[in-house]
């Protein structure tokens, strides 16, 4: 589901129209070009930082803390773009490079690990398949919708099509804070487990599985015997 997610977080939107929206507003063709060029380079920023930090605070953390953030990064450039003046218009520009940056550090990377961890090893092949294939098929439906909602002669929503992925991340939200659980730091085998028992997501972190209590066994006696 994190991976859908990202479809539904606006970066559909981010990735393929942001030249755009820069043209509409105003920039010339070549400040457009420099400043698109700037946003895969914070990208990369991002992604290193999810690489450097996702084992440390949690793939569910960074995924749902992370969301929350681009939400607030999503509804404060709609609301820019509801101003509509010139500094304002520019605030959106900034955002929308900030959110490029912070959406690669979070879900933009976890998504990738949580598609294969949650699932189980029996379906892991299917469920990625899966997973890949339904995240292809709403990018497609963006790529019709999207056009309408934002193009002057149409929607004409220009920046404030913000509000509509902030919407969208604020379900998504709700999701992420049920249903979705920690992997970091587990086996395949704990995971099988864990889901097998019916633990809740929010639980998954805390709980003890039968693998962790086995070794812990194993390790005190190896110790025990090691003190004799």
């Amino acid at each position: 589901m994190p991976y859908c997610i990202q479809s539904f977080s606006g970066i559909s939107f981010v990735a393929g129209y942001f030249t755009y929206y820069l043209q509409l507003a105003g920039y010339s063709t070549d400040l457009s070009y420099r400043i698109q060029i700037a946003q895969p380079v914070v990208s990369i920023v991002g992604n290193l930082m999810a690489a450097a930090t996702i084992d440390y605070v949690g793939r569910r953390n960074l995924t749902f803390y992370g969301l929350i953030i681009l939400t607030a990064f999503l509804l404060i450039t709609g609301g820019l773009a509801v101003g509509g003046s010139p500094a304002e218009i520019r605030g959106t520009v900034a955002f929308i490079l900030i959110y490029s940056w912070w959406y690669n550090a979070s879900i933009g990377s976890t998504a990738f690990s949580l598609l294969s961890e949650v699932a189980t090893s029996r379906l892991r092949i299917k469920t990625v398949a899966i997973g890949y294939a339904v995240h292809s098929g709403i990018n497609v439906m963006w790529q019709f919708v999207i056009p309408f909602m934002f193009n002057p002669d149409k929607g004409n929503l220009g920046g404030k099509i913000a509000f509509i992925f902030g919407g969208m991340c604020c379900l998504c939200l709700l999701y992420l804070w049920l249903w979705q659980p920690e992997t970091s730091g587990r086996s395949f085998q704990e995971l099988d487990e864990m889901f097998a028992k019916g633990v809740p997501a929010r639980k998954f972190k805390s709980y003890k599985t039968d693998v962790q209590v086995h070794n812990e066994a194993a390790a005190a006696s190896r110790n025990a015997k090691m003190e004799v």
